[in-house]
């Protein structure tokens, strides 16, 4: 699993993620606490069919 560095420099592949599987506009959910995001950002780690997979997992398992 990526560190977050490494998440951080993908991370327009992340917000872009998280609004199409889960519909979240990163800046309407300031009230939200950041486990409530470490998870969808996890579950997004875990899904193959992920942007942010493909851009962070799968991109370290083929260097």
């Amino acid at each position: 699993m990526p560190d977050w560095p490494e998440l951080f420099e993908a991370w327009e592949l992340v917000e872009v993620d998280l609004h199409q599987q889960f519909g979240l506009d990163l800046a309407a959910i300031p009230e939200r606490d950041w486990r409530w995001l470490r998870a969808r950002i996890r579950g997004l780690l875990r899904d193959p069919s992920s942007r942010t997979y493909r851009g962070t997992v799968k991109a370290r398992k083929s260097a």
